[in-house]
């Protein structure tokens, strides 16, 4: 028996044999903790697409790597700027959406956030983009074909202003994207259009809700009013005080205190 066993332990040890485990590449680990959404060849290069879930109308966090062709190797302190577009047909646009960043640094990863304003259903998105490789290379042009969903409960809501009858809003929730019982980061997010290729975000308007449970007749206390914080980005706290089909009722108001839109709402079920 003790022979058996000594075998045992100096076959489990073998670095040739079958028990050995490959160390996942970041590439690997990286498609584990995201959804790969597509890829694209451009000039001896691959363009990889990720997001943290199926792309949606709404505010979207979207990665990008990049995989030299011939060594297979991921590319570090690349560039990329990319412009999402719909065509419809008769017309095209663009979309909310926000400067390439280096999330945590990471040298291998861009992230640029965007607002897609309407589902694929309405047309064809296509995110054009240019990759950088060093500073002063002529950008290599790549095009990435998208499908854009409409969730069951809506995370966009599109209006026009009130307050003068012209501006076209787009107001979305982006926070809490895992709601809990207690109190929860609150994330809204507002742009105008200012023409079919222009939608900045608002940064001066102010936003008050109020979360009600309309099966349960109450709503909850603690909640705090979003501030601005950057990209049209504003913060604040919900408090949810049980699980279940929850309203979000919001009043939005200019810088003015001019009210641009009320009676509106999101709904949040978890």
């Amino acid at each position: 028996m003790a022979v058996a066993i000594a075998a045992l332990s100096f076959t489990s040890c073998d670095k040739n044999s079958n028990t050995d485990f490959d160390i996942p590449s970041y590439e690997e680990k990286f498609a584990e903790a995201h959804l790969k959404v597509n890829e694209v060849t451009a000039d001896g290069y691959t363009v990889q697409l990720f997001a943290d879930e199926e792309l949606f109308v709404g505010y979207n966090r979207l990665y990008f790597l990049v995989k030299e062709n011939a060594t297979g190797e991921l590319i570090k302190d690349f560039s990329v700027k990319v412009t999402p577009m719909m065509d419809m047909g008769m017309m095209m646009h663009t979309s909310p959406n926000e400067v390439p960043s280096n999330p945590d640094n990471d040298m291998m990863v861009i992230q640029q956030n965007m607002v897609f304003i309407m589902p694929s259903t309405a047309g064809t998105w296509n995110l054009e983009g240019e990759l950088t490789l060093n500073e002063g290379d002529t950008p290599i042009a790549f095009d990435i074909p998208v499908s854009v969903v409409e969730k069951t409960d809506s995370r966009m809501l599109t209006f026009m202003s009130d307050a003068d009858s012209v501006t076209k809003l787009f107001l979305i929730l982006d926070e809490p994207l895992i709601p809990v019982v207690g109190e929860n980061e609150i994330v809204f997010g507002i742009y105008k259009r200012e023409s079919m290729m222009s939608f900045p975000a608002v940064e001066d308007y102010s936003i008050e809700f109020e979360p009600e449970m309309p099966t349960m007749g109450h709503g909850s206390p603690n909640n705090v009013n979003p501030t601005y914080m950057d990209n049209g980005l504003y913060t604040g706290v919900v408090n949810f005080t049980m699980t279940g089909y929850w309203r979000i009722n919001v009043v939005l108001k200019d810088a003015s205190r001019n009210v641009v839109k009320e009676g509106i709402s999101f709904d949040v079920n978890f």
